[in-house]
């Protein structure tokens, strides 16, 4: 519905499968086919070396997902959310993609929007609660990469919904694409939340000092 009402509108839609594309790895060697330091592997200076020379050393998968959001204005997540948060899946995608000295740091998304769209099992009265979490992804990804934040819709109680429900939502979901140049966007938020181990690791120092920590 997403791409099928972007495209009637008239926009040039570019579009990732994460399950196609297998975007399963976690963040570490194999992303680059030359390292910066090969004896000490430190992702986030891998990711700033390797977006200094315009993603080069970056594997062939990562450059074209690279030059879709160098095309892109407006970047739109689908998803379903389970146990409250997005697939870990897409976590990989934000780790591997959204590179520092690309997304974020010497360079980051500026004057680009985005906007996720998720579906969950969840009864619209655990509404506030799944949001709370969401939040996250707006708070981390839209605030610390300086992207404009479209309005999110969500679909709730989508596994027990009758077929009148689905086919509203999916009116609803087409509605706010045809309305998406125009809709106004939010500030994006600071934000404390945990981070992942592969963040973690990005922050080891000189003493190759590791948290083990999974918070």
């Amino acid at each position: 519905t997403v791409v099928k009402t972007l495209e009637k509108e008239g926009h040039k839609v570019k579009v990732t499968d994460l399950y196609k594309l297998k975007m399963f790895n976690r963040l570490d060697k194999t992303d680059f086919t030359v390292l910066h330091d090969p004896t000490y592997f430190r992702p986030q200076v891998e990711q700033g070396e390797a977006n200094k020379k315009n993603g080069e050393t970056f594997i062939e998968e990562l450059r074209r997902e690279r030059d879709k959001h160098i095309f892109a204005e407006t970047i739109i997540f689908v998803y379903p959310v389970y146990l409250g948060y997005m697939p870990g899946i897409v976590q990989s995608y934000f780790e591997r993609v959204y590179s520092y000295g690309f997304a974020f740091g010497p360079k980051d998304f500026t004057g680009k929007k985005v906007m996720n769209v998720y579906s969950t099992a969840a009864p619209k009265e655990y509404a506030a609660k799944v949001e709370e979490t969401m939040a996250i992804m707006r708070g981390a990804v839209s605030y610390i990469c300086k992207m404009k934040v479209i309005p999110k819709y969500a679909a709730y109680a989508v596994s027990n919904v009758d077929e009148p429900t689905r086919k509203k939502y999916l009116e609803e979901i087409a509605k706010r694409m045809v309305d998406i140049d125009t809709t106004d966007t939010e500030q994006s938020q600071t934000y404390q939340n945990p981070v992942s181990y592969t963040h973690l690791r990005a922050h080891e120092t000189s003493l190759h000092l590791v948290c083990r920590l999974l918070l």
